[in-house]
């Protein structure tokens, strides 16, 4: 079979062309019509792949051969039907002619008498005049519009007249094609849904939250093509990346700013027993110069005795007050002397009310304030996550204490996720004063979510 791909400018020129290049019974295989973008990259707006059998190619540049260039003008004007019937019947006469025909393999021009050529050129001359000029061939008077040669040409019949075996051969190589691509797509689909459903179904198992898993998924769908997510070592690389990043970190304030900035202000705020009053007595144990201001209702659950021993080792001063207004007395006292000041309050029902006003209060009375909100690891998500929302607007950061007891790494994911940019700022690791206490890292909770 022999195919060619045709450009012009519109159908009717192609059409030409194409009837001049391959004949009358060449077969459109496909017409792409370059429009918009596409059509601006592009020389023609018209692209037509056409095609013929070998046979038919033969047969017709056996006609070629002896015809010059007007006589071909002249010739593949004429319809379809008489250029057809016309290369049929010279192929059949040029092949049973014998020695008789080999005079036609050589190009030569028609003459009006044969007294204008030698004499050994007169009968293949003669004849071939005979064939380019009789009625039954074509006429030079018989030309047709050129919106009739694309009604011909675009006929069934004309797409119909291609070998029955060569259309059943180029059919079936394309089905085989398209059965190789499908069996290749569905094999990587299948593939790459099976590891999406395992990494969906690990992180599950972790206690991430959904709407984090669908994140993930979608990330990793964008960013990995079918064969990278046969490295599930890239795929594991990348989440731990993704959910690293979503966690939000912060040094807490006292550990910022500089001596020349004045002493600093932290608020521990927490609703019931929490770790809290160990983490007030390490983070003052870190600073000499720093005062413990205790709640009065701090020390429920809490020993006196042990917070004594803690403070005489340590020498922390501790002073204990009984409301807001004492609060705040004791700690302009300390901040006057040139003291940090960590402020254990303990909220209760009561006063939930009020303590947006005394973080206000602080706020407006001292320069350097950080109200933090303590919360335990060990405490159920649903309780953490009220915790926030409770005290979303007043927290300038979370507190995570008992992290040495944790058994749900995710839920704490889940928490930072959930704070919406209210960074954690330090964890509390154990019992042990000064020592259990570290700077947040996302590295941490990521290497107890995935035990790493």
């Amino acid at each position: 079979m022999h195919v060619k791909k045709f450009e012009a400018d519109s159908v009717e020129e192609a059409l030409k062309d194409i009837k001049r290049t391959l004949g009358p019974e060449a077969i459109i295989l496909k017409t792409v019509t370059n429009k918009g973008l596409k059509g601006t990259f592009k020389r023609k707006k018209i692209e037509i792949t056409a095609a013929i059998s070998e046979q038919k190619y033969i047969d017709k540049a056996s006609v070629d051969h002896v015809l010059d260039s007007k006589q071909k003008d002249l010739f593949y004007n004429d319809r379809a039907s008489s250029i057809s019937d016309s290369i049929n019947r010279y192929a059949s006469t040029s092949k049973t002619n014998g020695y008789g025909g080999l005079s036609l393999n050589k190009r030569v021009n028609t003459v009006k008498t044969s007294e204008q050529v030698p004499a050994a050129n007169v009968s293949a001359n003669n004849e071939l005049d005979d064939f380019l000029n009789s009625d039954d061939n074509f006429s030079s008077e018989e030309f047709v519009s050129e919106q009739e040669i694309q009604r011909e040409a675009t006929r069934p019949a004309f797409q119909e007249q291609l070998a029955v075996q060569d259309v059943n051969r180029l059919s079936a190589r394309i089905k085989m094609l398209e059965d190789s691509l499908a069996n290749q797509i569905s094999s990587r689909t299948s593939s790459r849904e099976s590891e999406l459903r395992d990494l969906r179904n690990l992180l599950a198992s972790f206690g991430i939250a959904e709407s984090s898993i669908k994140k993930l998924i979608k990330k990793v769908t964008f960013e990995f093509s079918p064969e990278d997510m046969e490295d599930e070592s890239k795929i594991f690389d990348f989440v731990l990346r993704e959910m690293s990043s979503s966690i939000k970190t912060e040094m807490p304030l006292f550990s910022r700013v500089d001596s020349s900035a004045g002493p600093v202000v932290t608020v521990l705020v927490s609703d019931c027993a929490s770790g809290q009053t160990s983490m007030a007595m390490k983070l003052a144990s870190m600073n000499d110069k720093t005062v413990v201001i205790q709640s009065g209702t701090i020390l429920n659950g809490v020993s006196d005795v042990a917070v004594k021993v803690v403070q005489d080792i340590f020498a922390i001063e501790v002073v204990k007050t009984n409301g807001i207004s004492e609060i705040i007395h004791e700690c302009r006292k300390a901040v006057d002397a040139g003291k940090s000041v960590v402020i254990d309050y303990r909220n209760s029902v009561a006063e939930e009310e009020s303590t947006r006003k005394f973080s206000e209060t602080l706020i407006r009375a001292f320069s350097n304030v950080e109200v933090l909100l303590t919360l335990s690891s060990v405490h159920s998500e649903n309780y953490n996550m009220r915790m926030l929302e409770k005290y979303r607007v007043i927290s300038d950061g979370i507190v995570i204490t008992n992290l040495d007891n944790c058994l749900d790494y995710g839920a704490l994911f889940n928490l930072a996720i959930k704070a919406q940019g209210i960074p954690y700022k330090f964890y509390g690791t154990g019992r042990n004063i000064p020592d259990d206490v570290e700077s947040a890292t996302p590295e941490r909770l990521i290497a107890g979510i995935f035990k790493l």
